[in-house]
């Protein structure tokens, strides 16, 4: 249970000691809660003694089970209005009579009113403007309700999710997907949901998977690999996906093959496979993002030969991502080679179109910075990177908003390889300014920038390192681990290397401040996810391979583990 979900509980714990005092539940006094399901529980047994009370002002005599549908059904997708209500109810069998229905509708809207504090047990103000039945509150209680009944109905969620608008489809899928962190009943429920209607619901689920439950991303990817989704949704999943998402990669990856694979022309396959192969970057799937970065990149050469004013920019840009996925596989000077290309060509055109290629030839410089350095040529690879941040600075200062994350990208690739040549204040000048760009970054979009963010941590710990301040070293490192934790949980193809590069790290920081069991552990651990990718993929995780080894071996010498 999370911290939040704990203080919910206490929350209601005490609720419920007020509650049990002034209306003692049938049998007397009441016991102590066995434990937060029972506080939780026996919270909607008094919710629903008040609704049994409060029925008979309205000529109602619904039993237990249909007063349960009704406020589970409101509490779900809301209603905005009476006639909303009314739709809602009818999916109840037991209130087909019009006449009770609105009374039904009626009891529901005094009993939990919307927009203002209600007289109920946990009804709360700040519900949605526009609503007309406000939700069972706290949101614990209204979970465990709607997870019940649904469990017993699914016919009913069945109808009320399918068709849905957007905004309330988003509402029944947040609810849905927070009780799924820890119900497997409600994961089941949410599964259930989309596939009702996924022409519908893919949408909303994408921003429950990036708000709320990453393993809703998931479930829509299951979707999309069995066939679900039209052409017009599969357009729109593409105009709507961010630029990065960890959630959404697997939704991203097949939305952009099965785009690619019925492009009606060679210019937008070629476009959708720089999309397709970015995103299986981002997965992990290093081989599968290279054979498509390739056919990219043939095909921009095919374009680009017979009209070089239109698909040049297309070429560059593909050769760029295809550096990166040679890298990835220990191909460096195939990297370099097709870096230093993209260079070359974005050179001429932000020398004709400075305000539309700049941001392409910093992008281009940061690459080949990163290959220059990988090959030991670090005076050239420092060059690069200066020449990327000073672009990078003038577009941040005019446009923040667009380009602020090119910079903080180019200042830690920058601080990378000032550090290289020895020049440590200056790199860590250059890597606290990436920190600070990426923390805010991160901060209203961890989604996209986590990653990021982490990454520039992990660079920072190594500056600070080397300039002697070991504890702001080891908090670095760790808050990297912690992410990195946090994102190769989800994603482990795509991120446990840089879980293993950030153990690896801490370990370093905990070496040098004499915590040397713990420093151990932190380096075993990196040894064991290394193992596992190398055993896999040889050509590109033996070094790593070899290099978290070498520090396991210091980190035993210093336990005389000779």
């Amino acid at each position: 249970m999370g911290a939040d979900a704990v203080v919910l509980v206490v929350h209601a714990a005490a609720l419920l000691a007020v509650l049990d005092r002034q209306i003692p539940p049938d049998g007397g006094a009441a016991e102590p809660p066995a434990g937060p399901g029972d506080v939780i529980a026996r919270l909607l047994g008094h919710e629903a003694r008040y609704w049994a009370r409060s029925q008979a002002r309205y000529q109602l005599a619904l039993g237990p089970a249909v007063r349960e549908r009704a406020v589970a059904a409101a509490t779900l997708i809301g209603a905005g209005d009476e006639a909303s209500a009314l739709r809602l109810l009818s999916a109840i069998g037991d209130l087909a009579d019009p006449a009770v229905r609105g009374s039904a509708a009626r009891w529901l809207h005094d009993l939990y009113p919307a927009g203002e504090p209600g007289y109920a047990p946990g009804c709360e103000p700040g519900h949605a403007p526009g609503e007309w039945i406000g939700p069972l509150r706290p949101d614990l209680v209204a979970e465990t309700l709607i997870v019940r009944v649904m469990t017993g109905q699914p016919d009913l969620l069945d109808h009320l999710v399918r068709g849905l608008g957007e905004q309330r489809a988003t509402r029944a899928l947040t609810i849905l997907g927070r009780a799924a962190l820890t119900s497997p009943a409600a994961a089941g429920l949410l599964d259930r949901a989309i596939r009702s209607d996924p022409e519908h619901l893919v949408i909303p689920a994408m921003t429950v998977a990036v708000e709320t439950n990453r393993a809703v991303g998931d479930q829509v990817a299951g979707l999309l690999a069995a066939g679900h989704g039209s052409p017009d949704l599969l357009a729109r999943i593409a105009r709507e996906l961010p630029d990065t998402s960890v959630s959404l990669a697997g939704i991203a990856a097949l939305t952009y093959q099965r785009l690619a694979d019925t492009a009606p022309d060679g210019e937008q396959r070629a476009s959708r496979q720089i999309s397709l192969s970015n995103w299986l970057s981002s997965m992990g799937r290093r081989e599968d993002a290279l054979a498509a970065i390739g056919q990219a990149v043939t095909a921009y050469r095919d374009l680009a030969a017979a009209r070089p004013d239109a698909f040049l920019p297309g070429l560059a840009t593909s050769l760029n991502n295809q550096s990166g996925c040679l890298s990835g596989l220990g191909r460096r000077e195939e990297a370099l080679a097709s870096a230093s290309e993209a260079v070359t060509i974005c050179r001429d055109l932000a020398a004709a179109r400075p305000d539309a290629f700049l941001p392409d030839l910093a992008a281009s410089l940061n690459n080949q910075s990163v290959f220059l350095s990988e090959l030991g040529r670090r005076e050239e690879a420092l060059a690069s990177a200066s020449e990327a941040v000073t672009i990078c600075r003038d577009l941040a200062a005019a446009r923040p908003d667009a380009f602020l994350p090119d910079l903080a990208m180019s200042l830690s690739n920058q601080a990378g390889r000032l550090a290289d040549l020895g020049r440590r204040e200056e790199a860590l000048a250059a890597i606290d300014q990436a920190v600070t760009a990426y923390r805010d970054l991160a901060a209203a979009r961890p989604d996209a920038f986590l990653p990021d963010l982490a990454t520039s941590l992990s660079n920072q710990a190594g500056r600070l390192s080397d300039l002697g301040r070991r504890e702001e070293a080891l908090a670095s490192a760790s808050e990297a681990v912690t992410a990195y934790r946090d994102l190769a949980a989800a994603r482990p193809d795509a991120f446990l290397p840089d879980l293993a590069m950030s153990l690896s790290n801490q370990s370093s920081c905990l070496a040098d401040l004499g915590r040397r069991e713990e420093a151990l552990a932190a380096i075993s651990q990196a040894v064991t996810i290394c193992r596992d990718l190398a055993a896999a993929r040889p050509d590109a995780f033996l070094p790593d391979l070899a290099a978290s080894l070498n520090n396991q071996a210091g980190r035993l010498a210093d336990l005389g583990r000779r």
